[in-house]
């Protein structure tokens, strides 16, 4: 016996084939057998069908930010297991789907209950300051991301870059980060393949994915990564068994923000000798501080600041926007 509670998504048409079923909740701990099978499994059926009377059909999200275009505009933003529809109306708890679980079960989009937007917008408004226009500008790309789906745009890498370490370029990474959640479950790490670096930008979709150390990257990752990003669409994949395509779900419109040590552009000459359609695909400057920062104390106090406020505006951003699409829309034309 356990009082851990375990949430966990399970198709309406999996039920239906018994020895599946059971498999999936011996999975979870629930190991049942004969009339209990069957038993459980009519109560769950019922219980389906209950729901969809009394709630009515709930879609399952497989992305972050916005929901599916509906007849011109979009219902809701996702963000984790809720989906916002606007600031008069509570946010909906959605099924949790395969590729959005990680990022519940390690609550990444629940702000921290110590949590304050306040004190988040004081940290914010450092970058805001006179000298800071570099940063500034990066950070401000967590909220532009999300506009692109109301634009031609699929998306464009902004790399900010310097020599050395020390112009609070991860920090800002970490900041665009905390608008809708955990900063360190949410920047992209270096390491990362590009079929995998394709899934993470479908899921997020919308929001701003970050790349921190974009040094580490050979040219031809570099290449790679800033075509992947400007296309909005994941490779097409055969079928195992049939001659026809995978669905493809791996799509986004979305600003992607690095930080690297080095031009991105000097990697991207070193791969091809024409590099014009490629470095037209890139937003890169270099940034500094201003003189007087102590940016290893300012790194640690925002980082900790940051780690305790975040996930504070995304919501209410997110909110905004969908009850003025028409009004945003318009301004960006």
């Amino acid at each position: 016996h356990s009082s851990v509670v375990v949430r966990t998504t399970i198709r309406k048409g999996d039920l239906e084939e018994t020895q599946k079923a059971r498999r999936m909740l011996a999975d979870l701990g629930v190991h049942i057998m004969g009339p209990q099978a069957l038993g459980l499994m009519n109560y769950l059926m019922s219980a389906f069908a209950k729901l969809e009377q009394d709630r009515g059909v709930i879609l399952t999200r497989k992305q972050l930010g916005w929901t599916p275009d509906l007849d011109g505009a979009r219902e809701g933003f996702v963000l984790g297991e809720l989906e916002y529809q606007g600031k008069d109306k509570e946010p909906i708890r959605i099924p949790v789907s395969a590729e959005l679980s990680n990022y519940v079960a390690k609550e990444t989009f629940t702000p921290t209950k110590q949590g304050s937007l306040k004190k988040w917008t004081e940290i914010a408004d450092m970058w805001c300051k006179d000298g800071w226009e570099s940063q500034c500008f990066a950070f401000l790309s967590a909220f532009g991301s999300p506009l692109l789906h109301m634009t031609t745009f699929n998306g464009a890498l902004i790399c900010m870059y310097s020599d050395g370490s020390g112009a609070a370029k991860s920090t800002t990474l970490d900041l665009i980060n905390s608008v809708y959640g955990n900063p360190e479950d949410l920047r992209l790490v270096v390491d990362t393949t590009t079929k995998a670096a394709l899934h993470n930008q479908g899921v997020l979709n919308s929001l701003c994915a970050t790349y921190d150390e974009l040094t580490d990257y050979e040219p031809k990752q570099t290449s790679n990564l800033v075509h992947m990003i400007s296309q909005g669409k994941g490779g097409d994949r055969m079928e195992s068994q049939k001659n026809q395509n995978r669905e493809n779900n791996t799509e986004w419109h979305m600003c992607a923000v690095g930080a690297s040590n080095i031009s991105l552009r000097s990697k991207l000459r070193q791969q091809h000798m024409h590099t014009e359609a490629e470095e037209m695909r890139l937003i890169e400057y270099e940034v500094g501080l201003p003189p007087g920062v102590d940016t290893d104390t300012a790194n640690t106090v925002i980082r900790e600041g940051l780690l305790k406020h975040y996930g504070q505006a995304g919501p209410v951003y997110a909110n905004y926007l969908v009850d003025h699409q028409k009004e945003v829309r318009g301004r960006l034309v």
